[in-house]
């Protein structure tokens, strides 16, 4: 019998990272990771969070699969025992109807903060969600206050398109959005896979 060795489970992979189901195995990270104020300061969670919860939120998956895609981000390193989970992103409320979803991010491990991983791995899930789920349109949802959020997604070509009322917290939300275009006015390929509307500035 020949040995086998373990693989990489790579469902959508990148340069420096690739993208993964979740497995039970990241709930070591995700506890720390939405334990941590720094990491959840712009996000909806406001109460710590358990083993159990994060646990419940991967078995849960298989149910909310035609509402949405949850992936975990992982860092290459020379092996796949090296390898990091270093954040968590997916696509939720896809209206399959209508083409259009909402996607969002969150780069748990913060020495990986401003190095570039988080415009990869969403680069890599806006071609997915174009080409494969055929979506035209991907709204996300940014606090003004998280500048670090607002550049990247400028960076993934993801812009300002209007802002809503202030929140509970007196902090604006910007709705952004990208659009899929399939090919130029003269019927020649545009060369890009989407395009935004922008006219504003922060």
């Amino acid at each position: 019998m020949g040995s086998t060795s373990k693989k990489r489970i790579v469902f959508l992979g990148g340069k420096r990272l690739y993208l993964r189901p979740r497995h039970e195995s990241d709930v070591v990270y995700f506890l720390r990771w939405f334990n941590d104020p720094e990491v959840t300061a712009y996000m909806s969670t406001r109460y710590p969070t358990t083993i159990e919860d994060e646990a419940q939120w991967i078995r849960r998956d298989p149910e909310e699969r035609d509402d949405r895609v949850v992936l975990t981000i992982v860092r290459k390193n020379t092996s796949l025992e090296k390898d990091c989970p270093i954040g968590v992103l997916g696509i939720r409320d896809i209206e399959v109807a209508n083409r259009v979803a909402t996607i969002g991010i969150t780069i748990g491990e913060k020495e990986c903060w401003g190095n570039g991983y988080a415009t990869e791995a969403e680069s890599l899930l806006l071609e997915y969600a174009f080409n494969t789920l055929n979506l035209r349109k991907i709204y996300a949802r940014v606090l003004t206050a998280n500048r670090r959020s607002c550049r990247h997604f400028r960076n993934t070509d993801m812009s300002l398109r209007r802002r809503s009322l202030s929140d509970t917290f007196a902090r604006t939300i910007i709705l952004m959005s990208v659009y899929f275009r399939l090919a130029l006015p003269n019927g020649r390929n545009s060369g890009r896979n989407w395009f935004y509307d922008a006219e504003t500035n922060l």
